[in-house]
């Protein structure tokens, strides 16, 4: 993976981590939908997955919550930084679900 627009380590700018935020949170209220389809396709949030992979900013309690709702995760600190939250969508993705 390239870092060119993505994090090497430590914190991700808000412009990688608020879709990402904003596409969990609406995948939980909406009841069924998706995560992945606020980019359209699998390899678009794939590409946003991999720029959160090294981030070690500690994900928001809303994303959390819904991130363990979408994900069936019994323990939302399970996704506590946004590095632990990009290991679980990436499974998620190549799951196929």
């Amino acid at each position: 993976m390239g870092y060119a627009n993505g994090v090497r380590a430590g914190h991700a700018a808000a412009h990688l981590r608020d879709p990402m935020n904003a596409a969990l949170e609406d995948a939980a209220y909406s009841h069924g939908r998706e995560w992945w389809t606020a980019w359209g396709s699998r390899e678009s949030a794939r590409e946003l997955v991999g720029k959160l992979w090294h981030c070690t900013d500690v994900v928001p309690r809303s994303t959390r919550q819904a991130a363990s709702e979408v994900l069936g995760l019994n323990d939302e600190w399970a996704v506590g930084t946004y590095a632990q939250l990009s290991r679980r969508l990436r499974a998620d993705l190549q799951s196929g679900r």
